[in-house]
């Protein structure tokens, strides 16, 4: 059974290290075989999926990634999965786009390696910030951090 645990102490038991990338490296090897941490089945759909990418041609910000890495073995999801996957689908020619809103309509139908190079390299440098907890610690503190992120 789990206990409520506020915040502030969740935070004061993970060591958080932050680290700024780029979309791109989200297709390196440290981040193919990450597993969620929490079974939310929760999956974005076609239309989640093409409404995120296109946030990305507008320079939305994107919301933090919280990665849990208990040891040098394991890293799970905490907080990200579906941004993650979209972004790392795209940048792999998974899916097309779909839908757009009339601002970005003549993108429709094609995949990334089909966009103009000045995309591609925006989409590929967008930045990305993770949060990495690298300190073992319990089910409940990363159950009240989950949480706190999708508050």
């Amino acid at each position: 059974m789990s206990k409520v645990i506020n915040i502030e102490d969740a935070l004061k038991q993970c060591k958080i290290e932050v680290i700024n990338i780029n979309a791109k490296d989200l297709l390196m090897p440290e981040y193919q075989n990450l597993n969620k941490y929490f079974n939310d089945e929760r999956k974005w759909t076609t239309k989640q999926k093409n409404n995120f990418i296109e946030s990305l041609f507008f320079g939305l910000f994107v919301q933090q990634l919280f990665i849990y890495e208990p040891n040098k073995q394991e890293s799970f999801i905490i907080d990200g999965y579906n941004r993650i996957q979209t972004i790392k689908e795209f940048l792999n020619d998974e899916f097309p786009l779909e839908g757009l809103s009339k601002f970005n309509w003549q993108y429709n139908g094609k995949v990334f390696s089909r966009l103009n190079e000045s995309l591609k390299y925006h989409l590929k440098h967008y930045p990305i910030i993770i949060n990495k907890i690298k300190r073992k610690t319990s089910d409940d503190n990363l159950k009240a951090l989950y949480i706190n992120f999708n508050s």
